[in-house]
């Protein structure tokens, strides 16, 4: 009994020694194999960052940090935006310029909204993709889809938006990322392979374009073209008051009458603003009454009237296809003017059309389309605060502003022109 216990305890002894060799052994081996074998994952970059990219897209402005390495940023040139089109997919290529051993791709959504439905695909030669995966993203809460796959040899990587949220900003169609990231092994940069995708548009800014266009052709005789609502016409009682878009037409006159020494250059305007005139009229006569003209200047001033209407929530898909139709149809210059605060005074007349009603949705969808579009805006909540004058001093009434309203717009305008 004894003798058996001796051994059972020495036999004990002896297994827990041996035990332990073999974690010893196998530890070495694991630091050995360690030391020289370097791990993949102490490799890997971000293969994709400032690399070239093409879209399915007409312009996009200046919404282009979609490899930038920005990736906190929801507003443009740090977030990439696609151009508002009602066409679905849309899609994004990046060229890695070589090919690189790729073994995860992090795409982060924007709280600016739209992106739904997120595919992911890989190429080697730019025209045959495979998919590698397919997310959903939730509408308003910034997500990073972080997709982890083993290594393979990538050239492209293709983003595509398959459908849309919708109520996003500036539009239901444009589709945001603030970045994507291709990590990998980098490879080396050889020629650039051939893919079967739109090349970048001109990306010279359009206030770089009609810079040189009048710097070549001083003299020349220029047309402005104003679209408005009830902002850009005098109340129905004040016959003394100039609309701000004759007063605009008189500054720029008078501007280039001191350039032009020889007074030959014309200014036309074309004062398209009506009481009750919303986009959709807008868009109705745009052809016959706006791009027949081939202006040099447009100013929207749309708003007041489609936040009264009954469907004043399309306002912006409207608005939308209307710059849309202007930048594709025209060379002119394009001011966006947001439209002004609503007075509510019941002691002036259109109380009861104004009571309740607010601008400030239609401000921001007009804010939100000229940042999409690369265009200028002037704001007339903020012209209105800088002229320190009581806002009943700049009205007529609830719908229509004083001479000293119009005034006030007419030089924003002109101060972006001159």
């Amino acid at each position: 009994m004894e003798m058996r216990e001796t051994m059972s305890g020495c036999g004990s002894r002896w297994l827990g020694a041996r035990g332990e060799y073999r974690l010893i052994v196998a530890l070495g081996c694991i630091w050995l194999l360690a030391a020289s074998t370097p791990l993949f994952s102490q490799s890997l970059v971000n293969v994709a960052l400032h690399r070239s990219f093409t879209t399915n897209g007409s312009p996009y402005g200046n919404w282009r940090g979609l490899v930038d390495g920005v990736e906190d940023s929801d507003r443009a040139p740090y977030c990439f935006a696609t151009d508002g089109a009602k066409r679905l997919p849309k899609w994004v290529v990046i060229d890695l310029g070589a090919p690189c051993r790729v073994s995860k791709v992090n795409v982060l959504n924007s709280y600016n909204g739209n992106v739904r439905t997120v595919q992911i695909y890989w190429s080697m030669d730019g025209e045959k993709f495979e998919i590698l995966r397919e997310y959903i993203f939730p509408q308003d809460r910034l997500q990073t889809l972080s997709h982890s796959f083993p290594p393979r040899e990538v050239r492209f990587v293709k983003i595509a938006f398959a459908d849309t949220h919708g109520g996003g900003y500036g539009g239901d169609y444009y589709m945001f990322l603030r970045e994507v990231e291709i990590w990998g092994e980098p490879g080396t940069v050889g020629p650039p392979a051939k893919v079967d995708v739109r090349p970048q548009p001109d990306t010279a800014p359009r206030w770089l374009r009609i810079f040189r266009h009048y710097a070549v052709r001083s003299g020349t005789d220029l047309k402005l073209v104003v679209l408005g609502d009830s902002v850009g016409v005098p109340a129905p009682s004040a016959d003394d008051v100039r609309p701000f878009g004759q007063l605009l037409a008189d500054l720029l006159a008078e501007q280039r009458s001191v350039a032009d020494e020889t007074g030959a250059a014309q200014l036309y305007l074309t004062d398209l603003s009506a009481d009750r005139q919303g986009v959709h009229e807008c868009l109705a006569r745009l052809q016959e009454d706006v791009l027949a003209q081939e202006p040099d200047i447009v100013v929207v001033a749309l708003g007041l009237w489609d936040s009264l209407s009954t469907d004043r929530k399309g306002f912006r898909d409207r608005l939308n296809g209307l710059v849309a139709r202007l930048l594709g149809r025209t060379h002119a210059a394009i001011i966006l003017v947001t439209p002004p605060p609503i007075l509510a005074d019941e002691g002036k007349p259109f109380y009861r059309e104004t009571q309740g009603r607010s601008c400030t949705a239609a401000a921001q969808a007009v804010q939100a389309i000229g940042e999409l579009n690369g265009l200028p805006v002037v704001h007339l909540a903020e012209a209105f605060k800088e002229t320190e004058l009581d806002r009943s001093q700049l009205y007529d009434d609830n719908l229509h502003l004083s001479s000293l309203g119009h005034t006030t717009v007419a030089q924003r305008i002109f101060n972006l022109l001159k």
